[in-house]
């Protein structure tokens, strides 16, 4: 009998063995679980902030070189000379007044004002002056983009023809009284001081995240951290697949969103992107799941060492009992 009862007893506690490890095995996999989605979830959020964030820098920054351009453009000096481009008072006036105005300006490659035929009177640099920069289609292409333009005709971030850098182009057309074409201004500036703000920038956690800056119409990087990437059409797939959503949801307005993939090596990845409307742009920062992740990994191994620590413990007090 007494036999009997030791090995009732026995089963009894290997029960009660089983039950509480199957119980800090649900405790495990539910809290590794809520952990791990609340992560996610918050990563998601941040990266989502941050993207929305730099493209607002971005905005601002193209609109801060239009404002630029039309305070030249409204300038007496440039209106002067556009009225009296032969004159040689206002030539020289407006020369001046170029060469001063531009002094103001940090990364700025160049800015000028011309007769509507693009021959240049006023430039940053003299040496231009008298040099007709369009003729023919390109000279009807640029004028028709002008007029069509509810102000500054904005080119886009382009490499500049004469520096072969980036720059910010643009053009505006400037009329008589009467509404008539009579000349243009037009100006380029380097977007380097802009890409050094995006980098100084803080990104949280994410070390190893990457941004970049897309142009959804014609898949071309426009910022990309290897310079070579510049201006060539992406071919990544993830890319193909946030432009061909941003197309297919025929948006009016900015928005953001992200998506999860897989990169070329393999590695899991997750991207948060926001969609420029008025420049038919994509901002998106990517970052690898292993770093997106990171804190909720090592959480997840401290959780569990502490349940196989808690079971340990368990089988002891159960022994000895």
């Amino acid at each position: 009998m007494g036999k009997r009862k030791i090995k009732v007893s026995w089963l009894i506690t290997a029960l009660l063995l089983v039950i509480q490890t199957i119980a800090l095995i649900v405790v495990y996999v539910f809290v590794n679980g809520a952990l791990t989605n609340n992560i996610r979830e918050n990563t998601v959020a941040n990266m989502r902030t941050i993207v929305e964030e730099r493209s607002l820098l971005i905005e601002n920054y193209v609109r801060e070189t239009e404002r630029y351009l039309t305070a030249y453009s409204r300038a007496g000096e440039i209106n002067e000379l556009l009225k009296n481009p032969t004159d040689p008072k206002a030539v020289a006036a407006a020369q001046k007044f170029t060469e001063v105005y531009s002094s103001d300006m940090e990364n700025l490659e160049g800015i000028y004002a011309s007769e509507w035929n693009t021959h240049v009177l006023a430039h940053t640099n003299a040496g231009v002056v008298g040099i007709t920069t369009r003729t023919g289609d390109p000279l009807k292409a640029l004028q028709d983009s002008m007029l069509a333009a509810d102000g500054v005709y904005n080119t886009g971030f382009i490499f500049s023809p004469a520096t072969g850098k980036q720059i910010v182009s643009m053009y505006r057309a400037c009329f008589d009284e009467n509404g008539n074409p009579i000349g243009l201004v037009g100006g380029g500036i380097f977007i380097s001081g802009l890409k050094e703000e995006l980098d100084s920038l803080p990104v949280a956690d994410l070390t190893q995240a990457k941004y970049y800056l897309i142009n959804a119409n014609t898949g071309e990087y426009i910022f990309h951290e290897n310079e070579e990437m510049l201006g060539v059409v992406s071919e990544e797939q993830y890319v193909l697949d946030i432009i061909a959503a941003t197309k297919e949801k025929g948006v009016d307005g900015a928005y953001t969103d992200y998506v999860e993939y897989t990169d070329a090596e393999g590695t899991e990845s997750l991207a948060a992107y926001h969609y420029i409307a008025d420049r038919d742009w994509i901002f998106l920062l990517a970052d690898n799941a292993d770093e997106i992740f990171a804190s909720a990994n090592e959480t997840k191994s401290v959780l569990l060492v502490l349940c196989a620590v808690a079971l340990i413990v368990l089988l002891v007090v159960t022994y000895v009992t």
